[in-house]
Formats: structure tokens, C-alpha cells, sequence
């Protein structure tokens, strides 16, 4: 799937003329952008929104504090979270993406990288984020990118099929797309929390792909002890939302592993019908 010719390319004549090479870096030698398009270059960053266009939520403070602290918020994702993760996602990039040569984007990363050579794309300019753009709406041509990673954002887009139309637009033909989303899991917003979906779901929503595979990423007892921790948190509460937020943290600290129960219920057939993720690879 790797290709030299990936190179960034803009039709504009201003943009044509002017130097990059100051704001280049390796993992965005091998984008193309739609021409027409205006944007801004801030701090190595390619901004494709307006002010305007922004969503600006009570969440804000706490992104500030990841932006800077992204290491924290990986420890609380992988380790304090109720969801277990596998090696699944490591052993794809081995195969995928390292040491190969091509177009490799990451949508709606947030304060994550997950490989040194693919590129960030969020709505939020996160220190570690690239392009910052509406992934429903993504500024890179046709038949420009190898391989597309948009982990548990899907359920956050009020209208998913918008989201992939445009991965698969984007995609070379043969590439592939490695999606996480939730099913059984407590309301996350980040700002917005809309939908869940089944393995069966997934698999309607990216029936134009020419091949399509589902399997279960956090198992049964992830699921479970999302909505028990929650459920203790709220009953322990007394209707107050910052003892909530406490009770909530505390619960989490004391039970994560018990999520490692997976490690094993994972491979149950049965597991997929209260499994609380699914991992889905599908190829153009």
C-alpha cells in the first residue's frame, strides 16, 4: 500500500510558492490536501477550522490540563478504566504501518499518538495533534491514505455514516481502516455522547467496503464493571456531583483488575453480546 508518490501537494499558486520546510515534519511529508481549501499553519499544526467552527464545552479545562499531562490520561485510559485493551491495535501497526512507506492518519486522537508515523487528526489542537479539522469533513484528497484509525469516536459524531463516507473516500483503493466503537458501555461525553452500536451494526455501516471483520475488543467484564463502578458511585453520591466524581475514582482505583477477566471471556462466542467494545478492520 506505501507509496513515494504521497508527497503534499496544494493547487493554490500562494500556497505553492511558499516554504514548509520549517513546519514539516516526518509524519506529514506524505499528505495531500484538497487545494480549495483555506487553512492556517500554527505551530507545526494545519488548522482547517474557523474559530467559528469550534465546539467549546464545560470539558475544556480538563482537555487544557491532558494537553499538557498526556501521559496521565494514558495511564487512566489503558490502566485506571474500567475497559480492558489487548494487544490487537500494536500488532496491526507491526504489520501495517511500521517500516512501511505511505499515508497513515489517526481521527479524533485526542491527546494520544499511536505511532510515530501517523498523523494526528482532531477538532481539538492537542500538543501532539497535526491537522485540526471536522473528521466528518476531512481536507485531504481522494484516494490519498493508506491506512485510517479513528478509535472510539464514532459514538461522538451525531451522524457516523458522514464520518465514513469520508474515510472511505479518502482511502487508496485496497487500504484499510481500523475503527473501535462501544456497545455496552456508561454515557462518556467528550462533548457529546449519541450512539452505540452491535457488531452487526458496524458491519451495515461500512457495507460499502469490500471486506468487513468484527471482533470484540473490550469483553463482557469490562462492561460490567463500567456500569458497577457507576452504579456505586451514584448510590454512594447522595445526589451530589462532586462526590460522584469522587466515589466514581475511588471505585475505579480499587476494582480495574477485575477488567483482566477478559483476558480469557474475550474468546467466548458469547462474549459479543455484552461486550463492551468491538474492534472493527475493514479494507477499500
Amino acid at each position: 500500500m506505501g507509496s513515494t508518490e504521497c508527497t503534499m501537494i496544494f493547487s493554490q499558486k500562494r500556497a505553492e510558492t511558499r516554504s514548509y520546510k520549517n513546519l514539516m515534519s516526518h509524519q506529514l511529508k506524505n499528505i495531500k490536501f484538497k487545494g480549495h481549501l483555506r487553512f492556517k499553519e500554527t505551530n507545526g499544526k494545519y488548522v482547517f477550522l474557523s474559530d467559528g467552527d469550534k465546539h467549546p464545552d464545560e470539558m475544556d479545562k480538563l482537555k487544557q490540563f491532558f494537553r499538557k499531562h498526556h501521559g496521565l490520561y494514558k495511564f487512566l485510559k489503558y490502566v485506571i478504566s474500567p475497559l480492558y485493551f489487548d494487544n490487537f491495535l500494536n500488532k496491526f501497526i507491526e504489520n501495517n504501518v511500521e517500516g512501511k512507506e505511505g499515508c497513515y492518519i489517526n481521527l479524533g486522537s485526542g491527546s494520544l499518538s499511536i505511532g510515530e508515523n501517523i498523523i494526528n487528526v482532531d477538532i481539538s489542537d492537542y500538543n501532539n495533534v497535526h491537522v485540526v479539522c471536522d473528521v466528518s469533513d476531512l481536507p485531504f484528497v481522494d484516494s490519498s491514505v493508506d491506512v485510517v484509525f479513528i478509535l472510539s469516536v464514532l459514538e461522538h459524531i451525531a451522524e457516523p455514516s458522514k464520518t465514513v463516507k469520508e474515510i472511505y473516500r479518502v482511502l487508496k483503493p485496497g487500504g484499510l481502516v481500523y475503527c473501535e466503537f462501544p456497545f455496552v458501555v456508561g454515557f462518556h461525553a467528550a462533548p457529546y455522547d449519541f450512539n452505540r452500536m452491535t457488531d452487526v451494526g458496524a458491519k451495515e455501516l461500512f457495507r460499502q467496503f469490500n471486506s468487513v471483520d468484527v471482533r470484540v475488543g473490550s469483553g463482557p467484564t469490562s462492561a460490567l464493571l463500567w456500569i458497577a463502578q457507576e452504579w456505586v458511585a451514584i448510590v454512594l453520591s447522595l445526589g451530589n456531583r462532586y462526590l460522584y466524581r469522587f466515589w466514581l475514582l475511588t471505585v475505579m482505583c480499587l476494582t480495574f483488575p477485575v477488567k483482566y477477566l477478559d483476558v480469557l471471556f474475550n474468546f467466548f462466542p458469547a462474549a459479543k453480546n455484552i461486550a463492551a467494545t468491538f474492534v472493527l478492520v475493514g479494507r477499500k
